[in-house]
């Protein structure tokens, strides 16, 4: 039974737009008593969105499996949520807008919860901290979004898969990614989460999404090493990490290419070293733009590939060396060093099949633009 306005329902089902805005208005419902709500199985799709109430307590509702979609949205007053042990599913949007939730969302006793759907929580700009419960091992798309305050989540370390934008615009949560059994993290998870970590630590990741760590400012080291699964990482994953002066790739065997703007305008990165790459075949248009990178080592014969301003207004760098030199190159570059300074060197460490004049002579057209190339007054050495 639950009580609504003092009058007393039995029901086993809470069905879609049960309590819609004209309902609420009709007869001003204020306050909702789930306490003897024990028969109650679902509430259905805004079965009470926009309700004025401000305590929602599940608690007593030993049966309740499933919260619907939008079942609670804009919910504005609303500022203590209870739910069951008996939850297994919360819908997308349930509890969205509801501006004035409770410090803490502690679903960790939830055992059974085991699907949480999109933006379940976002924009709910009070919340400070949420417990997963550990029955949750995915987080899914924009759940957390734009929750300005939100802190600190517990029970993250069994999370294995983080949704698009789940965590974007949550500008002061912070996360101890050392323990994490993360495998995937979609686009724009922790976009502008300025304060998420120092060190970012990942052993098992696979995919890393586009823009999932832009402008994470705090960031200041990537460890991804023995990552031997990651295969892919999207374009701007880790751009303007104003921070960042360390990436360690080693063992990470599967990958093969550094996409667009990755690394771009990360400015306090002076140095990535590829050779930890040992199947890297392109280097994407503008993933190391705007960055202070003095030195570069690259295999000529494994690289294929190096984008338009890959290496734009790399204001610092002054030596390049090339690899396994052992054939007329096939490289394709491109405008990719425009804005470098205008003296430096190449280094060769030993050349075959070609000559060092005429390797330089083809290093230099290829990255010519506007017929000028930016290696003109640079000069070439080999150890041979």
């Amino acid at each position: 039974m639950i009580s609504i306005n003092g009058e007393g329902y039995q029901v086993k089902a809470i069905g879609d737009n049960a309590f819609d805005k004209d309902v609420l208005l009709e007869h001003q419902i204020t306050a909702i008593d789930f306490s003897k709500a024990t028969n109650l199985v679902s509430i259905n799709n805004d079965a009470f969105s926009q309700l004025p109430i401000t305590v929602l307590d599940l608690s007593n509702c030993t049966s309740l499996q499933t919260i619907g979609n939008q079942a609670f949205y804009n919910c504005n007053n609303l500022t203590t949520l209870s739910l069951p042990t008996s939850i297994k599913k919360i819908g997308s949007n349930a509890f969205s807008r509801c501006q004035k939730l409770s410090v803490c969302v502690d679903l960790s006793n939830c055992s059974e919860l085991t699907q949480i759907d999109a933006s379940a929580f976002s924009y709910c700009s009070s919340v400070q901290a949420v417990k997963l419960p550990t029955s949750l091992v995915n987080i899914s798309d924009s759940l957390f979004y734009n929750c300005t305050k939100l802190q600190k989540i517990e029970n993250f370390n069994q999370i294995i898969s983080v949704g698009t934008n789940a965590f974007s615009g949550c500008a002061d949560l912070t996360i101890d990614f050392s323990q994490s059994n993360l495998e995937t993290i979609s686009e724009g998870a922790f976009f502008a989460c300025l304060k998420l970590t120092t060190n970012l630590t990942l052993r098992k990741i696979q995919r890393i999404g586009l823009g999932a760590f832009q402008m994470c400012y705090s960031l200041q080291s990537i460890d991804l090493s023995g990552c031997s699964e990651l295969s892919s990482i999207g374009d701007n994953a880790f751009s303007a990490l104003i921070s960042l002066t360390s990436v360690n790739f080693d063992g990470c065997t599967k990958l093969t290419e550094i996409p667009m703007g990755c690394f771009a305008s990360c400015k306090k990165l002076s140095g990535i070293d590829f050779t930890q790459l040992t199947n890297l075949t392109k280097i994407d248009d503008s993933a190391f733009s705007n960055c202070p990178i003095e030195s570069l080592v690259l295999d000529a014969s494994k690289i294929t590939e190096i984008g338009e301003h890959a290496f734009t207004e790399c204001g610092k760098l002054t030596s390049v060396t090339f690899l396994n030199v052992n054939a007329q190159p096939t490289m394709s570059i491109g405008p990719a060093f425009t804005g470098i300074p205008a003296i430096g060197t190449i280094h060769v460490p030993s050349i075959q099949g070609i000559t060092i004049d005429e390797f330089f002579d083809w290093f230099k057209k290829a990255t010519a633009y506007t017929l000028q190339s930016p290696f003109n007054n640079w000069t070439i050495t080999s150890d041979n």
